[in-house]
């Protein structure tokens, strides 16, 4: 879905996990990734070495997600795109569309793929004032939302 505007571009992988949509993102011509996760550093270094990626090519922060994205606005980085599959069911998608620090981050036709569980679809809904959600799909419980900052905040 998101391949063709991969090349060249810069992406920050949120509760990275494993690191799977960084890679993937790197794969796909992506030129640089900033992955960040509190907890599984060890691993997504393991991953980076098994798949052989160049250390320049990707930043890691191990940090929560709100930390992460405030390190990366002072540093000026801008994201073409932003990769969000939190916990579920615990307010991380409020917190993070209401991030001053994403805000900063995205530049003006960035996407945020922001990954949902059906029960916190409500919550998440409620704060969209200011984004639009350009496309939705939906896979068992969970939905894939891709989402712009609106005209007004762009």
């Amino acid at each position: 879905m998101l391949r063709p505007g991969m090349p060249g571009s810069t992406c920050i992988d949120t509760f990275s996990g494993t690191g799977a949509f960084g890679f993937e993102a790197l794969s796909n011509g992506a030129a640089k990734v900033a992955m960040i996760d509190l907890e599984t550093r060890d691993l997504i270094l393991r991953n980076a070495a098994k798949l052989k990626v160049p250390r320049e090519k990707y930043e890691l922060l191990s940090c929560d997600f709100e930390l992460g994205l405030e390190k990366l606005s002072k540093k000026g980085f801008k994201a073409d795109f932003v990769f969000a599959d939190p916990p579920y069911n615990r307010g991380f998608n409020t917190k993070l569309l209401k991030n001053r620090s994403l805000s900063d981050i995205l530049n003006k036709d960035s996407v945020l793929v922001l990954e949902s569980h059906m029960d916190e679809m409500a919550a998440t809904a409620a704060v969209l004032d200011g984004w639009d959600v350009f496309k939705e799909k939906k896979y068992g419980d969970a939905f894939i939302l891709l989402i712009r900052k609106g005209a007004a905040n762009g």
